[in-house]
């Protein structure tokens, strides 16, 4: 067998650790409120009634923060070829 045709691929996590320093670089970029939101509701997981207790805010509130920081989350990731 040729070693041309060998497809040798080794997970090193570099790939992993540059995309979340792209997203840690794009959520500095952001206000502390929609950077909260993502926190609580896409790295803690939490639901939005838990956001929604936790910051004091309305579910249609946290709904509404959470679509509106994902939007320039997504466009600062597609500027810099993270996602497409």
């Amino acid at each position: 067998m040729s070693l041309e045709l060998l497809d040798i691929s080794v997970a090193d996590g570099t790939e992993r650790l540059l995309t979340s320093q792209v997203v840690i670089e794009a959520l500095g970029e952001m206000t502390d409120q929609h950077r909260e939101i993502i926190k609580l509701r896409y790295y803690l997981e939490c639901s939005v009634a838990q956001v929604s207790a936790h910051l004091g805010i309305p579910p249609g509130t946290v709904k509404s923060r959470s679509y509106y920081a994902l939007r320039p989350l997504r466009n600062v990731l597609e500027d810099r070829g993270v996602t497409g």
